[in-house]
């Protein structure tokens, strides 16, 4: 009996044994896959090969389909526990027009290889790094990214090729147990603005491609591609490009809007001028304002990378720009992403490291201002990160622990103190009632216009089950957009917990429990009562069907529906 024969009887042994029993712990099913694999004396193997035998046992109805064992099975739980699929998908190495101190731009030396490329091949072997790529003098990394970071690495493999990139990543979630029916798509790689006109086209329209078939020969238009995906296996739910607040204009909002995207990402790092200049970012506040109104008025969820502990800053410093950030209404993202400098190879931060000319802060200093960051945080913010994803051995100084966010929260508990940002409410796979799901409205000031974010939540904690952005614009906002003229917008709906298929609910998942319409009803009464006509919806392309149904339709690159 071949060896492979064998893996799929013990895995189904596994699988039928954790069924059979009433308490499910790590603990449990690393003892039964030991014995198991000691009966068939084989060596033990990993959760896919679990989570591909289940699939089996579930078509052939020996294992109910809801029984709840993917889950179990699932490794890495946390890459979809916020109710999509994130892919990450990085644009080809390309200059920026910025010249920051802190950014890195890696080029393989001419002596020798870089430590990461040696990790790379050690990991994956030479012959699957593009020969491209091997060679001394080129730049192998686009601007600000390292190879070493997972996304990057799996990149560089790629050769960069959107495609594979994006089916790559889904047959991975599938493997793992995760649903990606409803994918996020979030393009990094730098100055998305920088990019050729032509490339950030191709560049997308294989995205989509790649979302809608595992086809690598098929061709289409962008806008055929986007059309598919509307009823594709793995929908595009949001679109996130990544660029600077100095890129933002007006022609550039449209063609955004055009590329279907939901949300940007853009890198402030910080409101002070005189730091700007001296780090050579080449960007100021003014900008930051802009961008901000722009992106807003036309629907945009908006999320801004800050950095703490930059040259030139301090402690007292880098806490005015947050609170500045969060109580401003030129200001207000919807999202954070907080990256504390570090000093890593390939930038002119690492020569002013060894000179003397830059120390950063010590743990407990950047600890700190961290808790107090979290804590000031207002309940709409999410705060999606507090580290980037580069490994602690990439890092010549500066936080290198990649647990950050688990230390902090440790830290916190001792304290005492809390963070109120959607993503330490999300409810994730807690057990909720979703007969006692509480509705919550906040309303502030934002640019040219009123927030309202409406909530449901669950227990005393205020676990968050879904959300809504909703804005109502003033006398003032200057529309780009024909369709929003005259209209309020939803710029955000969204519902927590562990990702399910479309159309599937489960128990213990917020999805599909109708709190996605709930929420739109009570968008809809608030616009009503403003005596405001219309109401238009900024929508992932894949999620355009779920609004139809609820009687929006198509006007120009949004969806509007008349309120009487």
């Amino acid at each position: 009996m071949k060896k492979e024969s064998l893996v799929d009887l013990a895995a189904k042994e596994v699988i039928l044994k954790i069924w059979k029993s009433t308490n499910w712990s790590e603990s449990l099913l690393t003892k039964t896959k030991n014995a198991v694999c000691q009966k068939f004396k084989i060596n033990s193997f990993r959760n896919i090969v679990l989570i591909s035998q289940l699939a089996k046992l579930e078509k052939n109805g020996i294992i109910p389909e809801d029984s709840g064992l993917k889950d179990f099975f699932r490794k890495r739980k946390v890459r979809t526990i916020s109710g999509i699929a994130p892919i990450s998908v990085l644009t080809k190495p390309w200059t920026c027009r910025g010249n920051c101190v802190y950014c890195p731009t890696e080029i393989l030396p001419l002596e020798k290889k870089t430590l990461f490329q040696k990790d790379v091949e050690k990991k994956y072997g030479v012959q699957k790094i593009p020969a491209r790529f091997q060679k001394p003098g080129v730049q192998i990394m686009p601007k600000s990214y390292l190879s070493s970071e997972p996304a990057a690495m799996r990149a560089l493999l790629a050769d960069f090729d959107p495609f594979l990139q994006t089916r790559r990543r889904i047959e991975a979630l599938k493997k793992t147990g995760h649903d990606s029916s409803k994918c996020e798509i979030i393009v990094i790689g730098g100055t998305f603005s920088d990019l050729p006109k032509r490339y950030q086209t191709y560049f997308l329209t294989r995205v989509f491609q790649a979302l809608n078939s595992d086809n690598f020969s098929e061709k289409t238009s962008l806008v055929l591609a986007q059309k598919k995906n509307e009823t594709a296996e793995h929908r595009a739910v949001g679109l996130t490009l990544e660029t600077r607040p100095d890129t933002i204009c007006k022609q550039e909002v449209r063609r955004f809007r055009k590329f279907g995207c939901t949300r940007v990402e853009i890198g402030v790092q910080t409101l002070d001028d005189e730091i700007s200049k001296k780090t050579g970012r080449q960007q100021k506040k003014t900008d930051v304002i802009r961008a901000t109104k722009l992106l807003r008025n036309a629907g945009f969820k908006i999320s801004y990378h800050l950095m703490p502990n930059l040259p030139f800053s301090t402690p007292q410093k880098d806490l005015e720009v947050f609170r500045e950030i969060c109580e401003k209404p030129d200001f207000k993202p919807d999202l954070l992403k907080i990256y504390p400098t570090a000093v890593v190879p390939f930038s002119r931060l690492e020569k002013w490291f060894r000179d003397g000319k830059y120390q950063p802060y010590s743990d407990e200093i950047l600890f700190d201002i961290l808790e107090k960051m979290k804590i000031a945080c207002p309940q709409w913010i999410r705060i999606s990160r507090l580290i980037r994803d580069i490994p602690g051995t990439a890092i010549i100084a500066g936080n290198k622990k990649t647990n950050l966010r688990q230390i902090l929260q440790k830290k916190m508990t001792k304290n005492k103190t809390n963070c109120h940002c959607i993503r330490c409410r999300e409810i994730r796979s807690e057990n909720f009632d979703s007969q006692k799901a509480k509705l919550e409205i906040e309303e502030y000031s934002a640019g040219d216009g009123k927030e309202f974010f409406l909530q449901f939540v669950s227990g005393k904690e205020k676990k968050l089950l879904a959300l809504l952005r909703l804005r109502i614009f003033n006398k003032k906002a200057k529309i780009l957009f024909r369709a929003l003229r005259g209209t309020a917008i939803i710029r955000e709906l969204h519902t927590f917990g562990r990702a399910t298929k479309i159309g599937r609910k489960e128990k213990n998942v917020a999805q599909h429990f109708g709190f996605g319409k709930k929420l739109i009803i009570e968008a809809e009464k608030i616009v009503r009562n403003k005596k405001i006509k219309k109401l238009a919806v900024i929508s992932g392309i894949g999620v355009k069907n779920f609004y139809r149904k609820l009687g929006f339709y198509d006007d120009g690159s949004y969806l509007v529906k008349k309120i009487s």
